[in-house]
């Protein structure tokens, strides 16, 4: 694996978070799809299995440095908790690891499922980390309303995968990787 243009392509999705997160957003209910998840999949079905899991440690400690949260303050004030994207990342790479010796990993579709699978695992962690962290932190959490907003989210990165799986697929020897099944040694 080419650690060089994974980054770049990291800091490209990451990018493409934040920059495009208003365009892309389905009204105003805060749905828009991750790139980043995206490539942690990609990576996470055809990467080396320890490079796909430090690839999704480190681009899901990245998401945690871009996604602080609002505390219940008079100021309103925000804080950034690391750690709960990067372990619900390690999780769907491990998930990914699990999966991929199952999967037609040429095909689009699967990616796009996997995207979905993986994105709800993150979510589901995540969401389990912020509840206990509230019982002892002002953090502003409503359970619920994530629930069903990061729900929204994980869907709409699904549908996205798809058309990036068409670009992403035929990359993969140029990356280093295999996104085939491993040729049989006679």
């Amino acid at each position: 694996m080419n650690w060089v243009v994974i980054a770049i392509m990291g800091w490209v999705a990451l990018g493409l978070d934040t920059g495009l997160a208003g365009a892309l957003e389905l009204g105003h209910s805060g749905i828009s799809p991750s790139f980043v998840v995206v490539l942690a999949v990609y990576v996470g079905l055809a990467a080396p299995p320890i490079q796909a899991v430090w690839t999704c440690l480190l681009l899901g400690l990245v998401v945690d440095l871009i996604s602080p949260m609002s505390l219940h303050t008079p100021a309103g004030a925000r804080a950034t908790i690391v750690g709960p994207y990067a372990l619900g990342f390690v999780l769907m790479g491990q998930f990914l690891l699990a999966m991929r010796s199952m999967l037609m990993r040429q095909n689009p579709l699967t990616m796009a499922l996997m995207a979905f699978a993986g994105f709800m695992i993150v979510h589901v962690f995540v969401c389990a980390a912020y509840t206990l962290r509230g019982f002892y932190d002002p953090i502003a959490w409503d359970l619920s309303a994530q629930l069903i907003r990061r729900l929204g989210v994980a869907a709409y990165t699904g549908v996205i995968a798809f058309p990036l799986a068409l670009v992403l697929i035929p990359l993969a020897p140029l990356l280093g990787m295999q996104i085939g099944h491993p040729k049989l040694a006679r």
